[in-house]
């Protein structure tokens, strides 16, 4: 065989091979790549990843899970969605400004994702900028960082992609509850 044919063979196979196994599927208003039947999000990944290269952390400020802002915001937290919260957890918090975020762990709740707000010397959850579940097969710090993004606009955006999401996945003995 010709090698000019032989790799025009080669380039045939590996066309139908690779269309065979992999796809860009359409779910929830956005594309993931599907190999094989598994589904990943690389366009979240990609976002991670330059967020990651380009982020700047100056203005924001990571507070100790037991200092005075930290038991105030707990406190706010666990009074919040009763009974379920009383036995909430703060896995951390990040302030910048009047404005925070804290991750927190439930017993009986899926792990959380709060932004609080600062008013009048008084901590506020904002209600409409929690998050509190699965985001498969969505990359999930991402995916969490637009949700907040989207529901709280005037969030300070170096707060937003400065704030770990997901700590709780990096804890001994802490699992995501299933509904």
């Amino acid at each position: 065989m010709k090698r000019h044919v032989a790799l025009s063979v080669l380039g045939v196979l590996v066309f139908f091979i690779v269309d065979s196994h992999v796809a860009i599927v359409s779910r929830d208003g956005g594309k993931l790549l599907e190999v094989s039947g598994r589904v990943y999000d690389t366009n979240g990944w990609l976002s991670e990843k330059l967020r990651q290269w380009t982020q700047d952390c100056s203005p924001v400020r990571s507070e100790a899970t037991d200092g005075a802002v930290a038991v105030s915001v707990l406190k706010l937290v666990k009074q919040h969605s009763l009974p379920d919260s009383m036995g909430a957890k703060l896995l951390q918090l990040h302030v910048q400004g009047d404005w925070a975020i804290a991750e927190v762990v439930f017993p009986t709740l899926n792990p959380s994702v709060v932004v609080l707000h600062q008013l009048n010397g008084a901590w506020k959850i904002q209600d409409d900028a929690v998050w509190s579940g699965e985001t498969s097969p969505w990359n999930e710090a991402d995916f969490v960082r637009r949700y907040l993004q989207n529901k709280q606009p005037e969030l300070p955006k170096a707060l937003l992609n400065c704030t770990p999401i997901g700590a709780y996945r990096n804890l001994p003995g802490v699992e995501r509850t299933r509904p």
